[in-house]
């Protein structure tokens, strides 16, 4: 399964809440728009979501991640 698959369902099994802090956190860190955020971690190509996230955010989201059974 490709990271971007894994990505779009890590990112459908959150709560609203959280999908937006984590593409906040991705969009914040590399000047991009939360949406352009969606886009890259859900691309072909895509990294591991926790790979693109950076400080709290990043750790939270391992845990959430993790939760999930992702």
């Amino acid at each position: 399964m490709s990271n971007a698959t894994i990505n779009k369902m890590i990112l459908a099994a959150i709560d609203s809440s959280t999908k937006k802090s984590i593409l906040s956190n991705i969009a914040g860190h590399y000047g991009i728009s939360e949406q352009d955020a969606y886009d890259e971690v859900t691309d072909i190509e895509a990294e591991h979501i926790c790979d693109y996230l950076t400080g709290e955010t990043r750790t939270a989201a391992s845990l959430i991640i993790k939760r999930h059974g992702f």
